[in-house]
Parts: structure tokens; C-alpha cells; sequence
């Protein structure tokens, strides 16, 4: 006698629409959620196209990381996870990066930005992934907000991470 268990995979609906030449896509966990925002990117379109822009009100690095920061620590974030991310973009992103608007950082300013931290500060490959890794999660907060078009981090590659080998002296478990 055979029992019937239900699949827990949870439905998402995906949506893609070409705006300026690139594909744009999100997923979304209701039907109706993925209409509306196809609806709202298809007006977009249409406007651009009879010369209207809509407008883009452009945020700093720097504004949107410190409201992006204190909505991760309001939302429950770990304080030693909030005090790592603090730091980071307080000695690297933000003296860099921190005055030019969010909209605009490409995804090739950042690759230089971020192996200019390997190479004038001297930071591992390590902690270079942990910085791009926050700078993208930065962005996809940004994106799912729709402060911006495109995460431009998804471009930049992972460096490779020195692993230890760790070596054991015995193979008995003794």
C-alpha cells in the first residue's frame, strides 16, 4: 500500500520583459504580484519609447548602505554579522565608493574597486569575496526595492580562495 506525500515546492512565478536592450526578470511568490510588476515595467517601456523618462531619483552609496544597514539590524541581523558588514563598508566601500549615485557604479568600476582592495591594501582573496558578497546583497535589497535596474555585481567573477590542507598524523581511531 503506497502513501502519497505532498511535494512542499513552493510555486514562484517568473516574468521577464526586455528593457534598453537587456532582459530584466524577477521571481515572484504570487501570481498576482508577478502581473502587476510586468505591468508597471510595461508601462515603463511604453513611456521610454514615446520619449518620456520616467523619473530615477538617484541615492548616494553611502545613503542607501547606512539605511540598508539599519534595516538589516532592525530586522534581526546577528550584532557580530552587523558589525562585520559595518566595518567593511566603512574602511573600504565607502571611502571609495560612498559619493557616486548607486544607479550608476558599473559592474567593471566595481571588479577594479575590489581588486584594487587586494592590491593596495592587501586583503585576502577571501575577504575580497566577503566584500563583493555585501556590495551584492546590497544591490539585490536595491533591485527587489526598484532603486535600480540590475545588480551589476552579478558580473563581477569570485576570486579563488586559498584552501589549508589539514593534515592528519594518524588514520587509526584509537
Amino acid at each position: 500500500m503506497g502513501v502519497s506525500m505532498k511535494s512542499k515546492t513552493k510555486i514562484q512565478h517568473r516574468r521577464f520583459i526586455r528593457l534598453n536592450g537587456k532582459i530584466v526578470g524577477r521571481t515572484f511568490s504570487r501570481k498576482t504580484g508577478a502581473e502587476r510588476w510586468y505591468q508597471e515595467m510595461k508601462r515603463q517601456k511604453e513611456l521610454q519609447r514615446s520619449g518620456i523618462q520616467v523619473p530615477v531619483t538617484l541615492i548616494s552609496v553611502s545613503d542607501f548602505a547606512k539605511n540598508w544597514l539599519s534595516q538589516r539590524q532592525s530586522q534581526g541581523q546577528p550584532a557580530s554579522s552587523y558589525q562585520l558588514e559595518k566595518a567593511r563598508l566603512v574602511n573600504y566601500i565607502l571611502p571609495a565608493m560612498g559619493q557616486r549615485p548607486l544607479q550608476r557604479v558599473t559592474g567593471l568600476e566595481w571588479e577594479m574597486f575590489l581588486n584594487s582592495l587586494v592590491r593596495d591594501h592587501g586583503i585576502s582573496f577571501a575577504t575580497r569575496n566577503r566584500i563583493r558578497a555585501l556590495v551584492s546583497k546590497m544591490y539585490s535589497d536595491a533591485f527587489r526595492q526598484d532603486l535600480v535596474m540590475q545588480n551589476p555585481i552579478a558580473k563581477v567573477t569570485k576570486s579563488k580562495e586559498a584552501f589549508k590542507k589539514i593534515r592528519f598524523l594518524s588514520t587509526s581511531l584509537e
